[in-house]
Order: structure tokens, then C-alpha cells, then sequence
């Protein structure tokens, strides 16, 4: 049985810029994992942002879940049309 590489080991192939956005309340991804994401891909040399949002969960983005924050959202929105836009 093949099992993939996990992204983590991945990271130093990466050659685009990243922009990682989550919830500081997020179950699924806690605050050791982000900063081991943080940590590879500064050690990789990859162009990124990793913005964390106060009070959000998973999910935050999605209007209809109970984690839905308008707030979050609206800023996650601004910074990725940014990022589109460059």
C-alpha cells in the first residue's frame, strides 16, 4: 500500500507564495502544527504569510457553519484578492 508524503516534507519544493489562513480556535489544525508550518516554510525559503485569526474555528470563512466569523472572513477576503492581484 502507497501512502503519500506528507506536505510538510514537501515544503521545500514549493516555488509560489503561500498564503495560509487560520483560526486560532481551530481543533483540526492546533498551534503546534502551525508553527511547524511556519517553521518549514521559513527554513525552505518560500514566500508566504500565515495569518491567524483570534477567536475563529475551522471553518470560519464559511457563511452557515456555526464557526462562520464575519470578521475573519472579510479580512481573509481583502488579503486574498491582494495577493490575487499582485
Amino acid at each position: 500500500m502507497s501512502q503519500p508524503s506528507p506536505t510538510l516534507d514537501l515544503t521545500p519544493g514549493i516555488s509560489g507564495r503561500i498564503l495560509y489562513l487560520t483560526g486560532e480556535d481551530d481543533a483540526l489544525i492546533d498551534a503546534g502544527q502551525r508553527r511547524q508550518i511556519r517553521d518549514a516554510l521559513q527554513a525552505a525559503g518560500v514566500d508566504h504569510e500565515l495569518v491567524t485569526y483570534p477567536g475563529a474555528a475551522h471553518a470560519f470563512f464559511w457563511p452557515g457553519t456555526p464557526s462562520f466569523n464575519q470578521e475573519a472572513r472579510d479580512d481573509a477576503w481583502s488579503r486574498i484578492l491582494a495577493m490575487l492581484a499582485s
